[in-house]
């Protein structure tokens, strides 16, 4: 390792990992004005999908960040669901109702497409700064916020942070 580097100042917060959960938190603490650092270790999305659909309560978050009718775009909705066995032979089908949401009750995605979109979203803001190829290896809380340890997988040297 070649040495630490102080980080450049304090965040407000801190977001380890940039999937789905990471990157929509980024999304909407980057549009309430909060200075957010996001670690991935990754330098790419994911190729291949893990998650495989969503429901309209996750889309009412998406709708926060202005993103939801663009997310909306590569969903496919209105599908009923069937569980099957290793015959084909569906054991168990469901037709989701609305809940009076204003979306469809589920909705089938394919992930990396919709971490893209999520991603291209947190450009949007500027107090958003994102750590690809970094690995969180320490997290040191004190009365004042913790002190990450990153190593800069692609330089091999480590950065300290701060965040509220």
């Amino acid at each position: 390792m070649s040495g630490i580097r102080a980080g450049d100042g304090a965040y407000d917060v801190a977001v380890i990992g940039y999937g789905p959960t990471g990157v929509t938190a980024a999304n909407l603490l980057g549009a309430a004005g909060l200075r957010v650092v996001v670690v991935e270790r990754d330098a790419e999305v994911f190729s291949r999908a893990r998650a495989i659909s969503t429901d309209e309560e996750v889309v009412r978050i998406w709708q926060r960040t202005g993103l939801a009718e663009r997310l909306k775009r590569d969903m496919l909705a209105e599908r009923p669901l069937d569980f099957v066995d290793a015959r084909g032979r569906a054991f168990v089908s469901a037709c989701p109702t609305p809940r009076g949401h204003g979306h469809p009750p589920q909705m089938f995605l394919y992930q990396p497409a919709l971490e893209q979109v999520l991603r291209a979203g947190t450009d949007r803001y500027p107090n958003v700064e994102v750590l690809l190829r970094h690995e969180c290896l320490r997290v040191q809380q004190d009365l004042d916020g913790v002190e990450l340890t990153l190593v800069d997988i692609a330089g091999d040297s480590l950065r300290r942070l701060r965040a509220s």
